[in-house]
C-alpha cells in the first residue's frame, strides 16, 4: 500500500508482489491487511474503505485507484458500485476480455470526473445496465472503443449520470452496435445536463421492447435525432419524453408504435413543445394513455388523426394543463365517449384555453 503522507490516504495501490500460485493455478498477492486473490478482488475493492477505516481510524480522502498488476476477469458486476470518494481509476491494467457482466460497474461513483475506458474490452460483455448509473460528476464519456455488438441489456446504463450542474454534455454513441439489445428503459433518465446524443445507424433497436422512461428528465436535450430508430417490437413507451422540459421539436415521424401498449405520460411536462404530429401512431394496441400530453403547457397543436382507441382502458388527464392548447385532431376510431369523460375531468384553471376536438 502506498500512503501519500501520514494523515489521509490519497492513493490505493495493488502492488504487484505475487506471493505464491496456489494448485489451481490462482495467484495470490498481499496487501499487507488482507490477501488478495483473483477471485476476491472485486469484493476488495468494493470493501476497502471500511477496512482502511478500521486499520486507520483517520479521515479517509478522495481515493484514486490504480491496478498495477495483470488480473483475468469474468465478472465486474457492481466492482466498483458506491465507490463514492473515487476522482479517477487506472484501468490500464484491466484484462476484460472474458468478461460477460458489466452491470452497475461504476454505479454510485458520485465523485468520479473522468474515466478512460480505452484499455476496456467489451467484446463478450451481454449486460451494460446501469453502468454508469449515478456517476453525477462525470464531465466526459468517450465510449469509442467499446464493442456493444453483444450487448442485450442497456437498461439504466446512464441513469442519473452528468448531473452536475456546471456540465454542459454531449455524448457520442455513434460507434455502438445495439443489434442484439432487447431492453433499453431507463437509460438516460435523469441526465439533467445532457445537452446532446449522437446515434448513428448503428445504433439499431429492431429487438428492442422496452424503451420506458427512457430520456425521462432530460432537461437540457433540446433536440433528439431519432430518425435510425426502430420500434417495431416495442411494448413499453411509458414516460418515454417525460419532463424533457427544453425540447422544442420531436420528429416521431419514423416510430413504428404497431406493438405498443403503454404510453402513460410519455410526453408528460414536455413544457417547450409547441405543435406535436403523431399522426403516424399505430395504437390499436395501446391500453394506457393515461397522463400522455398532461402539463404540455406550450402545445397548441396535437395530430392524433391516427389514432385508435378499440383496447385503451385509460385516458385519464390526458390533456391537464395544456393551458395553450386549442386543436387536436382524431380521426372516426377513436372512443368519443373516453375523450369527453378525459375533457370533463381536464383542468380549467385561470387562463385555461378552450379545447376543440375535430374528429376527420
Amino acid at each position: 500500500m502506498t500512503l501519500i503522507n501520514d494523515k489521509e490516504i490519497n492513493d490505493i495501490y495493488i502492488l504487484d508482489n505475487t506471493d505464491y500460485t496456489d494448485n489451481n493455478g490462482i495467484k495470490h498477492f498481499h496487501d499487507g491487511l488482507k490477501e488478495l486473490n483473483e477471485s476476491n478482488v472485486d469484493v476488495y475493492i468494493n470493501d476497502f474503505k471500511t477496512r482502511f477505516k478500521k486499520h486507520y481510524p483517520f479521515s479517509i480522502g478522495n481515493f484514486k485507484i490504480k491496478m498495477v498488476f495483470k488480473i483475468k476477469m469474468t465478472n465486474c458486476k457492481n466492482m466498483f458500485y458506491n465507490c463514492s470518494n473515487i476522482k479517477s481509476i487506472d484501468l490500464s491494467s484491466f484484462d476484460t476480455k472474458e468478461v460477460t457482466d458489466m452491470s452497475s460497474m461504476f454505479a454510485g461513483c458520485g465523485n468520479l470526473r473522468n474515466l478512460n475506458l480505452s484499455s476496456i474490452n467489451t467484446d463478450k460483455v451481454t449486460d451494460m445496465s446501469y453502468m454508469f448509473s449515478n456517476c453525477n460528476l462525470l464531465q466526459n464519456l468517450d465510449l469509442s472503443s467499446f464493442n456493444t455488438k453483444n450487448v442485450t441489456n442497456m437498461e439504466g446504463m446512464f441513469n442519473s449520470c452528468f448531473t452536475f450542474l456546471y456540465n454542459q454534455i454531449n455524448l457520442n454513441l455513434s460507434s455502438f452496435d445495439t443489434r442484439n439489445v432487447r431492453n433499453m428503459a431507463n437509460m438516460f433518465q435523469g441526465c439533467e445536463n445532457l445537452r446532446n446524443i449522437i446515434f448513428s445507424q448503428n445504433f439499431n433497436t429492431q429487438n428492442v421492447t422496452d424503451m420506458s422512461y427512457r430520456f425521462h428528465s432530460c432537461k437540457n436535450l433540446v433536440n433528439l435525432d431519432l430518425k435510425s430508430f426502430d420500434t417495431r417490437n416495442v411494448i413499453n413507451m411509458e414516460g418515454m419524453f417525460e419532463h424533457c422540459s427544453k425540447m422544442e421539436i420531436l420528429d416521431l415521424s419514423s416510430f413504428n408504435t404497431k406493438n405498443v401498449k403503454n404510453m402513460y405520460a410519455m410526453f408528460f411536462c414536455c413544457t417547450n413543445l409547441i405543435c406535436l404530429d403523431l399522426s403516424s401512431f399505430d395504437t390499436r394496441k395501446v391500453i394506457n394513455m393515461g397522463e400522455m400530453f398532461n402539463t404540455c403547457s406550450n402545445l397548441v397543436s396535437l395530430n392524433l388523426s391516427s389514432f385508435n382507441t378499440i383496447n385503451t382502458k385509460r385516458m385519464e388527464n390526458m390533456f391537464n394543463f395544456c393551458s395553450n392548447l386549442i386543436n387536436v385532431i382524431f380521426n372516426k376510431d377513436v372512443d368519443c365517449y373516453l375523450i369527453e369523460k378525459n375533457y370533463k375531468e381536464r383542468n380549467k384553471s385561470a387562463g385555461q384555453s378552450e379545447l376543440n376536438f375535430i374528429f376527420q
